[in-house]
């Protein structure tokens, strides 16, 4: 096998790997770090002593979304999930987040690639939400960006 030969093999082998890989560009596990507190809940009130964070890594590329929050100074809660809207809005929620029970919960989601890459594409649409109780609506919540 002569070296162009050769060259043309590796490229016709390599290219459909490396075009799968820069069809959403930009989009491996990509972080972010929100504070949760009542104050951004809308159209609120959430809880006013209530906050958190909320750490979110989203990778269009295993399609996974991973979420650490913590929260405190909120009754019990009773539900936590991704909602797309931006701030100032309320909105649906994308994805169901395991309930911080003592405060806290840790967990990565299979989830469609879309999603994974729609949050990477634009954080500044989505949010955390924290509902207890006393607050159904929301207690604290937290925008992406």
């Amino acid at each position: 096998m002569t070296p162009s030969t050769r060259t043309l093999l590796a490229t016709i082998l390599i290219a459909p790997a490396l075009a799968a890989c820069s069809t959403i560009s930009g989009t491996v596990g990509e972080r972010y770090t929100t504070g949760l507190s009542g104050g951004q809940e809308v159209p609120g009130p959430g809880d006013p002593d209530g906050s958190g964070t909320a750490r979110i890594t989203a990778d269009a590329t295993t399609n996974t979304v991973c979420a650490d929050i913590t929260v405190q100074a909120i009754s019990r809660p009773m539900a936590a999930h991704i909602h797309r809207g931006a701030r100032g809005t309320n909105g649906p929620p994308v994805l169901t987040l395991d309930t911080p029970a003592n405060g806290e919960s840790s967990r990565c989601y299979n989830v469609e690639r879309q999603l994974a890459a729609s949050i990477i594409a634009d954080p500044a649409q989505f949010y955390v939400n924290v509902h207890t109780e006393d607050y159904p609506g929301g207690a604290v919540r937290g925008q992406l960006e």
